[in-house]
């Protein structure tokens, strides 16, 4: 059958950097990062590499090289000369009253409030569709920048009977 052993076989079930900086992106509590730091002496480097922060913080402390700060919430402390990035899903209204222009959004939902404030329309800075719609609507037609509805959006429309969905949306 011949030589079985390749360059791979070594590195077999091994994390690398690389590695660890993918699984860095799902820890959310600072005490899981500093643990999963010391579990190897090649570890203890990585907070130099990552770019972004995969929970609150409240410093560039932990992440020296921090260019994009996740804001998890409205409340976090935005750190200066860095782009942020808010990730808390808010509705359209609160994104044109209270966040600043310095601040990218990545999910903002179109709600019944909004459409009385803001008309019909679903913004293009909208990507997620909360209950929106008025129940006796037959057709709805979900634009290409929706990506998201919220659960249960068109429950109770027994009038409906097409929808036509964005190739983009993930989660009905």
């Amino acid at each position: 059958m011949g030589n079985t052993t390749t360059k791979y076989k070594d590195n077999k079930g091994k994390l690398n950097i690389e590695n660890i900086l993918n699984v860095c992106r799902y820890i959310n509590k600072e005490e899981d990062y500093i643990q999963m730091m010391m579990v190897n002496k090649k570890y203890k480097e990585i907070h130099k590499k990552m770019k972004y922060n995969p929970f609150s913080i409240k410093s560039k402390k932990i992440f020296p090289k921090l260019t994009n700060q996740f804001l998890y919430s409205r409340n976090d402390n935005k750190i200066k000369g860095v782009h942020h990035i808010l990730v808390e899903v808010i509705s359209y209204s609160t994104y044109m009253k209270e966040i600043d222009d310095d601040i990218y959004c990545c999910n903002i939902k179109y709600e019944e409030e909004d459409k009385e404030e803001y008309g019909e329309k679903i913004e293009n800075e909208c990507n997620w569709i909360g209950r929106y719609y008025d129940r006796e609507i037959r057709e709805i037609r979900i634009e290409e920048h929706i990506k998201q509805c919220v659960d249960e959006c068109f429950n109770g429309y027994t009038s409906l009977t097409k929808i036509e969905l964005s190739p983009h949306l993930y989660k009905l």
